[in-house]
C-alpha cells in the first residue's frame, strides 16, 4: 500500500513529464515536494522503486521513470 506522501511524488514525477516533455531530476522533485533532505527524497523513491511503482535509467541525469504500475495509481488517484 501506498502512503499519501508517494502517491504525491508520483503524481509530481508524471505532471513534470507532461508540462516539460522530459523526466524531472531528484532535486527537482524535491522542490516541488517540499523535501530538504537527500537522503528522505532517495529513501521513498527506492521504496517506490522496490514496491513496482517507480524505474531508474542508470547513466542518466533524469533517471526516474514511472512504471505501468504506477501510471495506474495517478489514473485512479485523478
Amino acid at each position: 500500500m501506498l502512503t499519501e506522501r508517494h502517491i504525491k511524488i508520483l503524481t509530481s514525477i508524471n505532471d513534470f513529464s507532461c508540462l516539460y516533455g522530459y523526466q524531472p531530476t531528484t532535486r527537482e522533485v524535491m522542490e516541488k515536494m517540499e523535501i530538504a533532505s537527500t537522503s528522505t527524497m532517495f529513501g521513498h523513491l527506492h521504496r517506490l522503486k522496490d514496491k513496482g511503482y517507480l524505474d531508474f535509467i542508470k547513466q542518466s541525469p533524469r533517471t526516474l521513470h514511472l512504471t505501468q504500475k504506477g501510471l495506474r495509481v495517478i489514473a485512479d488517484d485523478k
